[in-house]
This record gives structure tokens, C-alpha cells and sequence, in this order.
């Protein structure tokens, strides 16, 4: 919940990985949500992620970002996530996430 982060308004999330995919048909994808707290999406947004696209067997830094204007209700619930539908094979690592407050 944002609350729990801190008391202040948020500019966005930033979600950040190093990714390594050893077969070329590996596909994935990065997701950022805010949950309401009666546990409903009321955003959704992911960066997919293919092999054949980033290269295979080696490390690929993946970054992405979610604007918060007007979706850091205290009781939200941030959630940022790797989704592996296919459940193949990857790896991942350092992984962050950045809440950036509200410029003044």
C-alpha cells in the first residue's frame, strides 16, 4: 500500500530488471498494477518480453514505468511483477522498483 511507503504523493513507479532468456521462443512480460483496496485492478500495464527481440544468453537491463498522477490513493495497493504465462525457462536478477514522489 502506498501508505506504507510513505506519506506523500507519487509521480510514478519505475520497475527495473536484468533479464537473460537461453532460448530464442522465451517470452515474457513486466507488469506494473495499482490494486483498489477492495482488491479490483484500476490499472494494468505491461512491457512484453521476447528472446528474439533482446537476444539470447545474455543479460538484458529492462526498464519500465507506470505514471501514478491521481492513482496513489493511500489504501492502493502497488504490485510489479515478472509474468511467466508459458512458464519457460529465465532468469532474472537486481531487481527494483522506484517510486519517484511528486516534484514540488
Amino acid at each position: 500500500q502506498f501508505k506504507t511507503i510513505a506519506n506523500k504523493r507519487f509521480s510514478k513507479a519505475v520497475f527495473t530488471a536484468y533479464v537473460l532468456m537461453p532460448d530464442p521462443y522465451t517470452t515474457a512480460a513486466m507488469a506494473i498494477q495499482v490494486w483498489a483496496p477492495d482488491n479490483t485492478p484500476i490499472k494494468v500495464e505491461q512491457k512484453n518480453l521476447s528472446a528474439k527481440e533482446m537476444g539470447t544468453n545474455r543479460w538484458n537491463k529492462i526498464s519500465f514505468e507506470l505514471p501514478l498522477d491521481g492513482l496513489d490513493g493511500p489504501d492502493n495497493q502497488l504490485r510489479c511483477f515478472i509474468h511467466n504465462p508459458a512458464r519457460q525457462t529465465f532468469y532474472v536478477d537486481d531487481f527494483t522498483v522506484e517510486i519517484l514522489p511528486m516534484e514540488k
